[in-house]
């Protein structure tokens, strides 16, 4: 059976099933459908997140280094992939808001995104601005510098990792790839110097 996803007040629990999430590429403050697949049973945690990470993108309120903001980020390797679609939303929006301890945090729930869905991130990617991407790949490479010394092994093997992972091998794809590789690289040098 399947179930329309749904961020619902909980004092309004009988609104439509579909749920309304804020388009990032639209300049106005609608909401587009979003055709959603919601795991049957859901909790009232998961659901209590869901309203949260809805209230992200409705600029109701701002994320901060909180468990409900770090529930929105786990959901990014959710099984259900329309699940993690969403909240990929939530992370882009968390990610242009985020200073402090909450940017630092981030480069962790997306680095392990990207290895599990490469294909899907690098179709993203491809569609960020410079400020997004730069996020990105800030998020990324803070993370490698935080590992340890020997940062280039550690992202070469990654990124093997990744390009294993990928399903759609097209020349695009690893062309963008590359340029992340090196991207993440050379900003993990100018973080060490």
């Amino acid at each position: 059976m399947i179930i329309s996803f749904s961020c619902v007040n909980k004092t309004n629990k009988q609104t439509e099933n579909s749920a309304q999430i804020d388009s990032l590429d639209s300049k106005t403050d609608r909401f587009e459908k979003a055709d959603i697949e919601l795991i049957q049973n859901i909790s009232k945690d998961t659901l209590s997140t869901c309203e949260f990470a809805q209230l992200i993108l409705e600029d109701k309120i701002k994320p901060s280094d909180n468990e409900e903001t770090f529930r929105c980020l786990e959901k990014l390797v959710s099984e259900n992939k329309a699940e993690r679609e969403f909240y990929f939303k939530v992370y882009r929006k968390i990610s242009l808001q985020a200073d402090g301890a909450l940017s630092e945090v981030l480069g962790g729930y997306i680095k392990t995104f990207f290895e599990l869905y490469p294909d899907f991130c690098i179709s993203q990617y491809a569609t960020f601005d410079t400020t997004e991407q730069n996020i990105l790949i800030d998020n990324i490479a803070y993370e490698f510098y935080a590992s340890g010394i020997d940062y280039q092994t550690d992202i070469d093997s990654y990124f093997n990792r990744i390009n294993e992972n990928l399903k759609l091998n097209s020349s695009n794809s690893k062309q963008t790839l590359i340029e992340i590789k090196s991207r993440v690289t050379n900003r993990v040098a100018t973080i060490s110097d």
